[in-house]
Formats: C-alpha cells, structure tokens, sequence
C-alpha cells in the first residue's frame, strides 16, 4: 500500500507544518488554505511504478507537487485560477498564462539544505512539458535525493520576477519513495507595488440586508481604517443595495488576506464565510475563484452569490448559546431550538446536539452571547459527528480589548471537571473572541481548558483570552495539555496559578504551537510560571508570540530535564520560524531544570538559530547565558566557569 506524508499547519510531533497558511477570520474557524491532498488522477499506482534511480545509482524519491489558486483574484490571474475547476485532463503543452498582456510561466527551483549535497533542480519556461493541468491544479513531478529541501514552485512573469509563489521544506526518505506536497501559490512577497480590491457579493436572493467584513492583519487594519468601524478594528460594514455589496480597499499591500464575511437580514447574522483575497502589486482583485470545497456552492463563474438554499444549510450548522440580542428573541433556554431567536442556556448543550446528529463532513459553529455559565465536555462520540467546531463570541472586541462574551465555570466538584472547556475528541476545535475565567461565585480549583485525547487539536485565535483560573495543586491552570495539540493564534493567556505551568502545562510527547498571541502575568507554586515544558514535548514558537518574563519576574518557561549526566533528557523550545520585532529577551525567559551548561534550550526547525535569534531569550538567572551553535541548529546553555585565585581563604565547614 503506497503511504502518503499528510503536511498539517499544526500536526503533533514529527509532522511536517505548511509553509504559508494564514488564518485571521473573524467568525468561523476553518482556515482557507488547511486542505493538503494528494495529487487527482493518480489512483491506483504503487509506490514501486514511481521508483526512480539517478545517473550516480542513487534512489531517487517522487516529489509531487500540485500549484493551486484559491479566493479571490485580479480577472487578469482568473484564467489560470478558473482552469484547475475545468476537469482533469492534463495538458502537456505550454501551460502560460496571460497576466495583463504579459507572457508568464509556472516554475518550480528544489534548493538542497541542512548539509544535503545533491545538485539544485530547476524547471521554468523552457521546460513546459514539465507541468500538467489537473483539475486540482497545474502538477508537477521532481525525482529527488534523500535529505533536506527547500521547494519553491509559482508563477513567473516573462522579466522572470516572481508573482505567485509558494515554499516548502520536505525531509525526504527512501522509505517514503512517494511524496505528495500541495502550494497554495499566493502573491510573492517580493512585490513592493500595492494593489487593490474591488469585490462585489450578492445576497438579493436571500433578503441580505448588510454585510460586515473583517481581518486583523496589521496592514489590513492600516489599509480599510477610513471605512472600519472603529479605528485600527479591521471591521467594514456595508449596506447593501438591493443585496448587493461591494467590498473596495484603493491601496493594500500584496499578499494573501483570509477574510471574514459574515451577511445579516433584519438584524441576524444568517451566513458566515471566510474566503482568501489574493492582492497582486498594481493589479486590482475582482474576481472569484473557488476551491471547490464549502464554497462551491456560492462562488462560480467569477461570481459571489448567496441564496435561500445556501442560508438554510448554513443555518443547520449554527448554534446560539446565551444572549443574542436578535428582535424577539426568547430567553437562554435548553429546551430552545438554538437559533438566535432560541437561544439555548449552555454550552453543553449545544455540543450535544451536534454529537446527537452532526454530520461528519460539516463544519459547526457556537455563538457565546454575553456570560454562560457552567462547563463542557467535547467527548469522543463528537468524532464521526462534525468536520470541525468553532467556538465564537457574537461580539469580536477590538485589538487589545478582552472580550465581553464569557464562559464563566470551572468550578470542581465530585461529579464535575474541573476545567471550564474539556476536550477529548479529535474533531478539530477553534476558539475566537470568547473569555474563559472562572465563575466568581465559585470558591474551588479551576482550568481553563484541558486537552485530552490522542489527535485532538484546539486552537486559540485572535481575541479569546483565558484568565483568573487557580490550580494550585495541579497542572495547567489556563490551559492543560494532557494529550494532543495546542496552537495559540492570537490568543491571551493571562493571570492563572498551577503547581506547574500557571499559563500552560505541556504533557510529554504532546505539542504546542504559538505563532501569535501572550501568554503573561502568569505564577506557579513550584515551576513555570508561564509555560512548564515536559521532557519530549514540544513548544514550538514563531512569528509575534511573546511571553514577557513581567516586572513580577514570575512568568518564566521551564524547561523539565529528567536523569542526570550524558544519560538526562532536557526539554527545549523549538524556534519553528522567523520572529517578529528585535528586542533582547522579549520572546521569553526560561528556567531549564537542572542548569546543565551545554543542554540544549533552543533548536531549530524550518529556521536558522543566529546570534539575534538567541538573544530574543533570556535565562532567569543572570550569570547564564544563551550562546547559539555554529550549525545554527540549536543554541546551548552557558555560564563562566569561576577559578579561585592564589589570595583565597578556605571557609571554616566544621
């Protein structure tokens, strides 16, 4: 049976994580760009009908790639995009495409790194036989040497500056002599020119009455502020004219946007989508392209529109918890239906109407209007039930502000949990916009969330922030990793108490994954203030994630280190990408176990450790330091080594 390598943007240990996957919706979870299949069309081959040797008799392993277009993107792009939807008949013939009268050509460069001696691969406009229109995209086949690689494939313009591009860094092994890789291409960073959008959606057919739009990139905040709702919030509203609204930004920096729509009748929201906006530098992005997944059905020809049979799935997959504030609407019950004029009481609730009769190939969403109290239990009967379960409060605070629609629980008794939030399902779960605190009514111990099953995976967006939790005695007291995936996108974790890990607890062989978002003015009674990191474990850290030591000087990472001598093991944190900023210490302060000088406190994955990496750590205690290694592979644990002088005097020890 021919094994395939899956590449997840947030997997457990030893997967291998997508290069470029931005999710910064506001409303639902599902990030745009988490697809990651194999290439169509090649069913029914063994791995041995691929196997390759070179000149040098050396066994070669199958790289395929498949170069796809997704969201919205300039109508001079839409001919490439549109082609991949058109059917799987490969073209072996020139595969160009026009962009603005401009001959441009798909490219694809395999640059050997991390000590692999192969030769560099390059294919491009001289070498169209190379690339093949499917319909999952243009496809590609590389025969490659084991080891490492960094792959870039795209689209060229005919000066052969790039204009989508996208990476990937594979190990490759002869025991996998297939590998399959799926490039989300997205506009080249290397694009100093802005673009702009000019987008029109169509809900007539529904009764659409306004539609909101929101992103919290930075350069999306500084690019729609004039028309956003407040300033620096990301937020436009536009009301329709006769259902139809036009999104329009005049200048915004080039790149791939993940935007949230969500469209409203009367007052209620009745469709949320979350859709890539492709920005190319000089070009204007007005056109629609789809992915063919959950968007097929709205998104075709070019076009965006929304009818009755699109709001009526959309609304089977919707539950509303709390306070909705829609006209008429009754108050929170349980024995509601749960739609936003039915409100259910809590949590639970909801969660088990969906393991009740979800349907596995579904995405649902919870809406948490104003304070629910009580905790909830995401139990494994939810695995054949939901595709995935965005938790989201109704009302999104703005950048900074903590959110105002709460899960308030928590509380510990003989017959209940003791974390607000316990999730032992493999069914992806995303929190957004949502405080989770404890319920000051409540005296006992408490956690934020526990994660607890073998594949689970909750993620932490923008917006939700977990604080005011205190287990003293035990783990974890904003979040538990007891077995599965953390990711903190965006995402808060203040002012919690545990034995080990006040902010965090990462369990052994399990992961956590920050990429944005802090985790800060968090204690423990024994070690980690901020994060406890165990033994084979990993916390993984990129982009904007901060953890600041604090003028407390308690909200340390702690390093767990088992054994002693050559034999110890010694948790590390692991540098996943490049860091935002430049400040010294400003990433973390971590304490390893043990101050063995040499142990490793850093290594690195797809990036370089440098001296200027290093330095953005720090150790709690002064007289050590962080000293990088030549390979750049990791960064070590160093402290002077004192030698008394010929003048000292021996203190008395009787």
């Amino acid at each position: 049976m021919r094994k395939f390598v899956k590449i997840d943007d947030c997997g457990k240990k030893g997967a291998r994580r997508r290069w470029a996957a931005w999710t910064a919706a506001l409303v639902i979870l599902a990030a745009i760009f988490a697809a990651c299949s194999g290439l169509a069309g090649d069913s029914g081959s063994s791995s041995q009908d691929y196997a390759q040797t070179s000149s040098s008799n050396k066994n070669l392993i199958t790289f395929r790639g498949t170069v796809g277009i997704q969201g919205a993107v300039p109508q001079e792009i839409a001919p490439a995009a549109m082609a991949q939807g058109s059917g799987g008949a490969s073209r072996t013939a020139d595969p160009t495409v026009t962009i603005s009268a401009t001959e441009c050509y798909y490219f694809v460069t395999a640059e050997p790194i991390s000590g692999n001696t192969a030769a560099p691969i390059s294919y491009g406009k001289d070498d169209t036989s190379v690339f093949k229109d499917t319909a999952s995209g243009t496809t590609f086949e590389l025969g490659l040497t084991a080891g490492s690689w960094k792959i870039t494939a795209g689209i060229k313009n005919k000066d052969d500056k790039i204009i989508l591009a996208s990476q990937a860094s594979p190990t490759l092994t002869v025991t996998e002599p297939v590998f399959n890789h799926t490039f989300v291409a997205e506009p080249s960073f290397a694009q100093v020119a802005d673009g702009k959008i000019e987008l029109t959606l169509n809900g007539s057919g529904a009764g659409i009455d306004k539609m909101r739009v929101s992103y919290q990139d930075a350069a999306w905040k500084t690019a729609v502020d004039g028309q956003a709702t407040g300033p620096g919030s990301g937020v436009v509203e536009v009301e329709g004219s006769e259902g139809s609204f036009t999104l329009t930004v005049d200048s915004i920096p080039a790149g791939t946007y993940s935007v949230a729509f969500d469209f409203y009748k009367d007052g209620t929201m009745v469709y949320s989508t979350v859709q890539s906006i492709n920005v190319f530098g000089g070009l204007k992005t007005n056109t629609w392209t789809s992915g063919g997944g959950t968007d097929a059905d709205v998104i075709s020809g070019g076009g965006f529109v929304i009818d009755d049979d699109d709001v009526d799935a959309f609304g089977k997959t919707i539950y509303y918890v709390g306070t909705t504030g829609a006209p008429g609407a009754k108050a929170p019950d349980d024995a509601n239906s749960g739609s936003s004029r039915e409100p259910l009481k809590t949590l639970q609730k909801a969660i088990d109407r969906i393991a009740l009769s979800g349907n596995a190939a579904k995405d649902y969403r919870i809406f948490v209007g104003g304070t629910v109290e009580g905790n909830a239990k995401l139990e494994p009967t939810l695995n054949s039930k939901a595709r995935s379960i965005a938790i989201q409060g109704l009302n999104q605070p703005s950048s900074g502000q903590s959110p105002t629609d709460t899960l308030a629980g928590g509380f510990y008794t003989t017959q209940m949990q003791m974390e607000v939030l316990s999730v032992e399902t493999t069914v992806p779960i995303s929190i957004r916009g949502v405080k989770i605190t404890r319920d000051p009514s409540e005296e006992m111990a408490s956690r934020g969330v526990r994660v607890n099953a073998e594949g689970a995976k909750v993620t932490l967006l923008d917006g939700t922030e977990i604080s005011g939790h205190n287990t003293a005695a035990n783990y974890g007291g904003g979040v538990y990793v007891c077995s599965g995936t953390l990711c903190i996108k965006g995402a808060v974790i203040k002012q919690n108490t545990a034995e080990y890990g006040g902010g965090v607890c990462v369990e052994s062989n399990n992961v956590m994954e920050m990429s944005s978002g802090e985790i800060s003015d968090n204690t423990s009674t024994n070690s980690g203030g901020a994060v406890y990191v165990s033994v084979n474990s990993q916390f993984k850290i990129s982009g904007s994630a901060r953890v600041p030591y604090g003028t407390g000087k308690k909200n340390d990472v702690c390093l767990e280190r088992i054994g002693e001598g050559d034999t110890a093991t010694q948790a590390y944190i692991t540098v996943a990408g490049a860091l935002t900023g430049s400040g010294e210490g400003d990433v973390a302060t971590i304490t390893p176990q043990g101050w063995a000088r040499k142990s490793a406190v850093l290594k690195a994955d797809s990036a370089i450790i440098t001296a200027d990496v290093a330095k953005r750590f720090k150790i709690t205690d002064g007289d050590f330091k962080i000293n990088k290694k030549d390979d750049g592979k990791s960064a070590i644990l160093s402290a002077p080594i004192y030698v008394a002088g010929t003048g000292y005097r021996i203190c008395d020890t009787s």
